[in-house]
């Protein structure tokens, strides 16, 4: 901790000697190594070592913004951005800047590159993880994100992680289209937002909404407001329309598939849902015919 702060407090003196407006971005943060281990997060340590330094006010604490390392758990983009916000504001810094640095999860199943290994996660999941988590970290005001990673370079079949949206041999994986409709849905949009329940989650941008569903069991989203066909896509960037009856759009909500771990981890396939015009309402409805208000 202590060495830590040395290096960045010696970085940041020195990169702002030169440029003043120089931006250092803390190293990438992993929240669950110390959570596993019974620690107090690394940020948390890290920033009362730095408030012990009578120097750190007058410098701005030595730095303009910390990284997130997110992995495979699409709930917990969201609720770990919060819970690093949270220790920013415990010390004053609640306005430094967030970015996802590294995200995805990784395709194990991929048949081309398949490898036996926790988080047993599929291609489909793959893509639907990063429109989720893309979504959320945006909703959540996360200011830059990047998928870890574009390409999977030195890959050894068998051995190595697949984690890239394109392969080892240069052919995409279906999160490479994913990542662009990400961009071609949120980029210039300043108020996204995200609307929860204890089953589905909806992101709004805009006339263009995403949602899904949180839970292992099959649902439908009840979408009033829309024209007399609502355009829908998926993650893979399937399209259709789904016609509206009384005003209301009935659109499948796939579960969360189950892989080789007790939670949801990759949430349900993704629904791109295109209105006019803002939504009326959004209900999730559940296979049993309990319905929850995702919207307003």
């Amino acid at each position: 901790m202590e060495d830590y702060h040395r290096l960045l407090k010696s970085a940041y003196l020195a990169a702002n000697n030169a440029d003043p407006n120089v931006h250092i971005q803390m190293a990438g943060l992993t929240w669950w190594y110390d959570s596993e281990r019974g620690r107090e997060p690394y940020l948390l340590r890290l920033l009362q070592v730095i408030n012990a330094d009578p120097e750190s006010r007058q410098h701005n604490g030595y730095f303009d913004g910390i990284s997130m390392h997110i992995y495979f758990t699409t709930s917990t983009v969201w609720s770990l951005t919060g819970a690093y916000r949270h220790v920013l504001s415990q010390f004053g810094m609640a306005g430094k800047a967030i970015w996802l640095s590294e995200y995805n999860a990784s395709p194990r199943r991929d048949p081309a590159a398949a490898i036996g290994a926790p988080f047993n996660i599929s291609l489909e999941q793959q893509a639907d993880f990063v429109v989720q988590a893309s979504a959320l970290a945006l909703a959540a005001g996360v200011d830059r994100m990047a998928v870890y990673k574009l390409y999977d370079n030195h890959f050894v079949p068998g051995q190595t992680e697949p984690w890239g949206l394109v392969r080892a041999d240069g052919s995409l994986r279906p999160a490479f289209g994913a990542y662009q409709q990400v961009m071609a849905t949120f980029n210039g949009r300043g108020n996204i937002r995200r609307y929860s329940n204890d089953a589905a989650t909806l992101i709004t941008g805009g006339t263009r909404l995403v949602l899904w569903n949180d839970t292992f069991e099959a649902g439908e989203f009840l979408i009033a407001g829309g024209a007399a066909e609502v355009p829908v896509a998926d993650a893979l960037g399937n399209q259709w329309a789904v016609p509206t009856a009384s005003g209301t759009a009935v659109i499948d909500a796939p579960p969360a598939e189950k892989i080789d771990m007790d939670w949801v981890v990759v949430a349900g396939p993704v629904r791109f849902v295109t209105l006019p015009g803002n939504p009326q309402r959004v209900v999730f409805r559940s296979a049993s015919g309990a319905e929850r208000q995702l919207y307003p």
